[in-house]
């Protein structure tokens, strides 16, 4: 006590607790297959995947640049993005075969979806309604009989060129 006041210690931050995933991702032989032999990178306290500089540059090279679902090029830092094929929510690792760069439309679009939810906002992207009516409507259109000129079907730039750092799941294939 200090006179009438009593002085109490607070602390300015409580202390976190790391996520349960925390540390490197994976050991460099997981991987040696696909032509990469050094560390991958990390899982952050917060649990979210923190990619080395040099795994970012080897994914990119083996990719030359293009989004591994739609081909189209990418810029360097633009629109570029690491993407899990398989979602981290539904439990895809953080490691080639289930990583490729995407282009921000496809893997924004993506977000959580199947493959083949993918391949149809692909499909409506590249027709004559894209930016006038949403994908989800234009496929009840299709569903409906009505011919909207989409693309009858969409292969993804990593299936086109069978890239062998890159494993889209047999099930969901066109």
């Amino acid at each position: 006590m200090n006179g009438l006041y009593e002085v109490a210690t607070i602390s300015s931050r409580p202390k976190k607790t790391p996520h349960k995933d925390a540390g490197e991702i994976v050991s460099p032989e997981a991987v040696s297959r696909f032509g990469y032999s050094r560390r991958i990178g990390k899982i952050s306290n917060q649990g979210q995947p923190i990619y080395s500089a040099h795994f970012k540059h080897w994914l990119w090279s083996v990719q030359g640049g293009r989004c591994g679902y739609c081909g189209d090029d990418m810029a360097p830092g633009g629109n570029a993005q690491i993407d899990h094929i398989i979602p981290q929510a539904l439990g895809g690792a953080h490691v080639p075969p289930n990583m490729m760069y995407a282009c921000t439309p496809c893997n924004s679009g993506k977000c959580h979806r199947s493959i083949s939810e993918v391949r149809n906002m692909i499909r409506v992207r590249r027709s004559k309604v894209a930016g006038v009516i949403l994908p989800k409507q234009a496929l009840a259109l299709e569903a409906m009989g009505i011919d909207l000129g989409l693309p009858k079907t969409v292969v993804f730039l990593c299936e086109l060129e069978a890239w062998d750092h890159v494993s889209i799941p047999a099930e969901v294939m066109p």
